[in-house]
Formats: C-alpha cells, structure tokens, sequence
C-alpha cells in the first residue's frame, strides 16, 4: 500500500469513527427524550455530512417524536429521494403520510418501497408496506385494489395507526368489502328509481 493510500484509508477509518460517535450521541440524546438538543446535533451531523443518509434518518426520527410531524414529512420527502435501496425509507414515508392523511402519497412511497422487497426478502418491511398501501386504497376509494393488496398480508397483521388506532388486516377487508356492497345497492336503486321514472 503507497503513502497516499494509506493516508486516505487512515482518513476513512477516522471519518467513520466520527459517523458512529456523533449518531451514537445523537440517539443518547433521542432516548433520554432531548430532543432540541438532538435536533441540533442532528443538523450539525448534516450539515458536517451532507451525503450520508443517517442524519436525515435520525432527524426525521426526532421530529416525529417532537410531534412535528409537517417538518418530519419534508425531511422523510427528501430522504426518499436518496439513492437508497432502503425500503425502511419509503415504509417511514407511507407510514406518516397515512398518519397525516395524504393517502395518495402513501400509495406512492409504499410501491416504491415494495418494488426494493419484492422477493420478499424483506418480510417486515413487505407487509408493512402492504398494509398502509391497502389502508390508503380504502381511503382513496380504491376497494377492489385494497383487497388484493391485503392478499399480501398474512391473516392476523396488524399495526397501530397513529391518527387511527389499532387497525388489522380484516379491518381494511371488511371496509372494502361492505363499500363494495353499498356502492352496489346504490346502483340497483339507482337503476330502479330511473325505470320507474321512464313508466
């Protein structure tokens, strides 16, 4: 190995040690509930390390917990930008735009997240995706498409919805399916008021 290699593995190797050092305090601080304190070390880590993801990962983190949620989702928007191949990325993004209410954008970053885990090699991360996509489809009015991404789920899933509560699989399917039924007893009144009127 030359000087010069040598010298940039050296830096490396240092870089690296700063990384872990300044997100280990930046999650000390998250745990003891410090969150100013660690909004701050968090934009000092970004502003040191602009490219490395984790900043961003951890200050989104930090915001959610502070209940800034408008701020947490600018900071989630932005890191789905990243050439991650995180699904955990996306899955953070579906999951506050469902808790927000922008249900549209859930769909969005919850397809973009599956597209990384479609072998199914990242379970959770796969039926979590799933789920807030089938929650938001039903939101959308989209019920036949809620019921077959619920066919990715497995039959007891289920997951706290922070605008919602405790929701499950059979939740989202029975909503679909008793929609389904009202839109279809509306047409056939709908179709029964207009050959009644045409007598």
């Amino acid at each position: 190995m030359s000087r010069a290699q040598e010298l940039t593995t050296m830096q490396n190797d240092e870089c690296i040690k700063d990384i872990r050092k300044r997100i280990e305090k930046i999650r000390s601080l998250y745990d003891r509930k410090q969150y100013d304190l660690a909004l701050v070390k968090s934009d000092e880590f970004i502003s040191i390390y602009p490219e490395a993801w984790v900043g961003y990962r951890e200050k989104a983190d930090i915001l959610e917990a502070s209940r800034r949620f408008e701020d947490a989702l600018s900071v989630r928007r932005y890191l789905a930008e990243f050439p991650s191949e995180e699904p955990s990325d996306f899955y953070d993004l579906a999951r506050l735009s469902v808790s927000l209410g922008l249900y549209r954008e859930a769909i969005t970053a919850a397809d973009r997240g599956i597209a990384l885990c479609e072998d199914n090699s990242e379970h959770y991360y796969f039926q979590a995706l799933y789920f807030y996509k089938s929650f938001a489809l039903v939101k959308t009015q989209n019920y036949k498409d809620a019921i077959q991404a619920c066919m990715k789920l497995e039959d007891d899933y289920g997951t706290h919805i922070t605008s919602v509560g405790m929701v499950h699989r059979a939740d989202i399917v029975t909503e679909a399916k008793n929609a389904i039924e009202r839109m279809a007893e509306k047409k056939k009144l709908w179709k029964f008021e207009q050959s009644s009127g045409s007598e």
